[in-house]
């Protein structure tokens, strides 16, 4: 078997790389402040996180620790022990192991998750009002926001799907000419 090609010209993959890179700072910056304690993040990082909640809004962070919004806490701690392991894991592969069997379906898995987590994210920041809720522009806001995650998501879940099939494809025909 030839050697793949590095990573910097493979460019659907050097996005997956990408896109694990940032949300996995961000994950680690941002989404996990709700969930780890404060004296793990410097000032600089709680200051920037309590910016936000009060700049954006933010339903879903703003309200994690109430019991209404217990799916969210739970899709958190999701974040914790299964994308941040995929994340660094989905790297290694990308930059170092690109034929490995388990990348493509990793990825499809990660991306099927990540989507369904966050259509319900949608969902509540477009219903939100009373007290405390996102004003209309906060919400456009926090849509774009979401869905400058959710579009990578669904083109990687799509990219993911084809490699799937395609090496399904190629296996069983590869097991056709054994035959």
């Amino acid at each position: 078997m030839s050697e793949p090609l590095p990573l910097s010209q493979r460019r659907k993959d050097l996005g997956w790389f990408a896109f694990f890179l940032i949300h996995l700072i961000a994950s680690l910056c941002i989404d996990l402040q709700g969930v780890l304690p404060s004296s793990f993040y410097p000032s600089q990082l709680k200051s920037f996180y309590a910016y936000y909640l009060t700049d954006q809004a933010d339903p879903l962070l703003t309200n994690q620790d109430s019991p209404a919004y217990i799916w969210f806490k739970t899709f958190i701690y999701c974040e914790v022990f299964f994308q941040l392991p995929v994340f660094v894991l989905g790297m290694y592969l990308l930059r170092s192991r690109p034929s490995s069997p388990i990348l493509n379906p990793l990825l499809l898995v990660y991306s099927t998750h990540a989507f369904t987590t966050i259509l319900p994210c949608f969902s509540t920041i477009l219903t939100a009002d009373g007290d405390g809720a996102p004003t209309y522009d906060q919400k456009v806001k926090l849509v774009c926001s979401y869905a400058s995650i959710t579009i990578p998501i669904l083109f990687m879940l799509f990219d993911s799907w084809s490699r799937v099939v395609r090496d399904g494809v190629t296996a069983r025909m590869a097991e056709k000419k054994k035959d």
